[in-house]
């Protein structure tokens, strides 16, 4: 099983390499950001933007082909700013930001309380892992089922730990939980990013 699904990704890495080539020649893409919509558009897929930089970056190390696109230059807040940069950390922003209003606002009372429970525990069971395997792996692609459960399992642990040291340093309660979950997941969402943001720098 191991054998196949090895084929199965160098077969889908060569689909993405000739998919990107011909994104270039056929539709004049001159940036990431064009083949991105390209794939989309005339493709009609999705993949990650880390995913086609490292394909991108792989056939340029090959000279396969010449994007007029040049690594990133500037401060950190020019690169978060522009465009895919930043989209992720804006999802994962908007995420928290309504979970909270769902925690606050949405009485626990059936059937709102299971509104409550699911958004409840993608803020408390989801985002904190999810946040620190993009900090951890910027570069690396996993599956999406590896990521979900590595996401759920790392959270686990950070929540354990962050109530652990809340307990005994601070009043424990919903307030104290909720803010510190947030400043926990932008902060790491952040380091995420300023972490690409060096790996793609000159």
């Amino acid at each position: 099983m191991a054998r196949i699904q090895e084929v199965k990704e160098k077969d889908q890495d060569k689909i993405l390499r000739d998919m990107i080539i011909e994104s270039i020649q056929k539709y004049r893409c001159k940036t990431i950001r064009d083949i991105v919509d390209t794939l989309k558009t005339q493709y009609n897929i999705t993949i990650t933007i880390d995913r086609i930089q490292r394909t991108v970056e792989e056939l340029q190390g090959r000279n396969e082909i010449i994007l007029s696109e040049p690594k990133v230059q500037g401060p950190f807040l020019k690169y978060f700013t522009r465009g895919y940069a930043s989209l992720e950390f804006c999802i994962i922003a908007i995420t928290v930001a309504l979970a909270t209003i769902t925690i606050y606002l949405i009485p626990p009372v059936e059937p709102l309380s299971t509104v409550r429970i699911v958004v409840g525990g993608v803020f408390v069971l989801f985002l904190p892992g999810y946040t620190s395997l993009q900090l951890l792996f910027p570069r690396k692609e996993l599956p999406y089922t590896e990521r979900i459960a590595l996401s759920i399992g790392l959270s686990f642990v950070q929540t354990a730990l962050l109530g652990l040291i809340l307990n005994y340093t601070w009043e424990f309660g919903l307030n104290v939980i909720v803010i510190s979950i947030s400043i926990l997941t932008i902060a790491l969402a952040l380091a995420a990013n300023y972490r690409k943001f060096k790996l793609h720098a000159c």
